[in-house]
């Protein structure tokens, strides 16, 4: 009998070793082409590695005029990107606004987004997805994913008409995941992959890289993005050269322009002056950028047309998750910072 128990607890225990270090996502392998390269100097490259070592970030790569100018580290691994995630479904919104899919002026109720749980008011119904795009529905409600600032931050409910107030709302981004799904009838994966990965000719990104949270307390899923350091910059050298990719435009020029332009000031922020559509603006260094929490980090230079890509591992399995939990910290800016001036220290010597 004891043989049997322990042999019992064995096979529990190796299956629930499994499931814990199971990846939520794993790159397909679609054989995508390299990225055309023009090496930075070495002096520059070492100095960026350096920054990446300081920065406890896992992989930073960088690019200008759709060309690999640096790559360090794990660049083809996945990474949970947080809340770069909102950048990446912005796109996705572009393109379907362009195709006549979703109108970007239609309302909540219109589109039959509620919450039964605490359902929506006449006027919060009201919010477009222009509202939902620029962090202003109205909607302050408990969402996945909300972070313990955000959830302070949070307005008193009703405390602002739609459209009128900015608040960094996982409420709003988490609706336009739903809201683009049932318009489209296209997974965020599918779209993705079709519209802008296959493109851009990303070597690691398959629809099942994006994976989804659920909750009682919500009728809004979350979503989440598994992409390597390489596809993301791809994606940030679209926004980097107004949408186009190696001559193609893939996202539309003028829905990048008022993406990344500032349509709110942000006054909580010690880097960012304002937001544009999913985006955040940085005037001061002539930078946008996509930041997500663990220090998921893509800044991109229209001006110049490059961009830096700096992602952590913040845990690609329950048991990661856990462990970066325990052990884990948030990689800074300092390389990425320290990536850009070296592309702009290219373009003054």
């Amino acid at each position: 009998m004891a043989v049997v128990v322990v042999a019992v607890l064995a096979v529990l225990a190796g299956t629930a070793g499994w499931w814990l270090s199971r990846p939520f996502a794993e790159a397909p392998g679609t054989g995508g082409r390299a990225m055309p390269a023009a090496p930075l100097p070495s002096s520059a490259r070492g100095d960026i590695d350096a920054a990446v070592r300081a920065s406890g970030a896992e992989a930073l790569v960088a690019v200008r005029d759709g060309r690999q100018v640096h790559a360090t580290g794990a660049v083809r691994e996945l990474y949970n990107v947080a809340s770069v995630r909102k950048s990446l479904v912005g796109a996705l919104y572009g393109i379907a606004a362009e195709r006549g899919l979703i109108d970007l002026d239609a309302t909540l109720g219109e589109l039959g987004v509620d919450e039964p749980g605490t359902p929506l008011t006449a006027t919060e119904k009201s919010a477009t997805v222009w509202d939902l795009l620029r962090a202003r529905s109205g909607v302050y409600l408990p969402s996945i994913g909300e972070s313990g600032g955000m959830k302070e931050r949070r307005p008193a409910r009703g405390s602002h008409r739609p459209g009128t107030f900015f608040y960094y709302n996982n409420w709003d981004f988490n609706a336009l995941g739903v809201i683009f799904e049932r318009r489209t009838g296209l997974t965020l994966g599918e779209a993705f992959t079709e519209w802008i990965a296959e493109p851009t000719g990303m070597r690691d990104f398959g629809p099942g890289n994006v994976v989804y949270q659920s909750s009682d307390d919500t009728e809004l899923r979350m979503y989440r993005f598994y992409m390597s350091a390489g596809d993301l910059a791809r994606f940030a050298a679209l926004y980097a050269d107004g949408g186009r990719w190696q001559g193609r435009q893939v996202v539309p020029r003028e829905w990048v322009e008022r993406t990344l332009a500032r349509h709110s000031p942000v006054g909580h922020s010690d880097v960012y002056d304002g937001y544009g559509l999913l985006w955040w603006t940085d005037s001061e260094r002539g930078l946008v950028w996509a930041d997500g929490s663990g220090g998921q980090l893509v800044a991109v230079d229209p001006a110049r047309r490059a961009a830096v890509v700096s992602l952590n591992d913040t845990g690609r399995s329950p048991l990661g998750v856990w462990w970066y939990g325990v052990t884990g910290e948030e990689a800074d800016r300092t390389a990425v910072l320290t990536a850009v001036d070296a592309l702009r220290g290219e373009d003054s010597a």
